[in-house]
């Protein structure tokens, strides 16, 4: 099978002119391989800067803001108490007591949610670990979730991903 630029297949509807060479399967499968492989090579670091994200999300992961809240909380309880013992107004207490519950159940949510994060990326960072760091195989879906163009010249290709990230298959480095 060969890839050819549409303006050669259908040059009526195009009306366009296209000089870019035939590129057969093969050749377009091992330059995907190939571009694949020398942007994780590029990406040196990648896991070192991950582990670091997780550090940094475990260390936010901060139960500071719960234990102060405590003693609020202790504190408007005894306050209820003694207000309701004495047959005084304590509508004010059970309004700030409500927003220090409010708040502690929004940290305790916070704090699920982050936890159930540092998990997935976890999973994720032990994935990425147990993966070869090479592939040997093409994946269209890969190809089509990672590169935004190929682009063939006369003899080399140039392989866009959609990271910005460029490179060349078959250039002569000068």
């Amino acid at each position: 099978m060969v890839w050819r630029c549409l303006t050669r297949l259908y040059p009526k509807k195009t009306k366009l002119t296209c000089h870019a060479r035939t590129v057969k399967e093969d050749e377009l499968k091992a330059a995907c391989l190939y571009a694949f492989n020398g942007f994780w090579q590029k990406q040196d670091g990648f896991q070192e800067q991950m582990e670091r994200n997780i550090e940094r999300l475990l260390a936010e992961n901060n139960p500071g803001k719960e234990e102060r809240l405590r003693p609020k909380e202790e504190f408007l309880q005894q306050e209820l108490i003694n207000l309701a013992e004495a047959r005084k107004n304590y509508s004010h207490v059970v309004t700030e007591l409500q927003k220090v519950r409010e708040l502690q159940a929004d940290l305790e949510n916070n704090r699920n949610r982050r936890n159930e994060t540092v998990n997935r990326i976890r999973e994720l960072k032990e994935f990425i670990r147990s993966q070869s760091s090479e592939l040997t195989k093409f994946n269209e879906t890969l190809v089509r979730h990672w590169i935004r163009k190929i682009t063939v010249h006369p003899d080399w290709l140039t392989i866009e991903f959609k990271t910005g990230d460029i490179v060349e298959v078959g250039k002569e480095q000068e």
